[in-house]
């Protein structure tokens, strides 16, 4: 069985928010729910969803 890690934190996780083909844990989802836009945490969600799209968009083109 193959290791999965959250998106956001990188931890080992064997569930969460699943977003694409990727996961996000309950504590990073916890924390995204509570952030401000203004938070400069939120640009860090926000690039790492980015990621995660546009991965799947090149995976799609091939």
């Amino acid at each position: 069985m193959e290791q999965k890690y959250c998106l956001v934190c990188e931890k080992p996780v064997k569930e969460g928010l699943r977003i694409l083909a990727s996961l996000l844990c309950s504590e990073c989802e916890q924390e995204l729910l509570k952030l401000a836009v203004s938070d400069p945490k939120y640009s860090l969600y926000v690039d790492k969803l980015k990621s995660v799209i546009a991965s799947v968009c090149v995976q799609q083109q091939v």
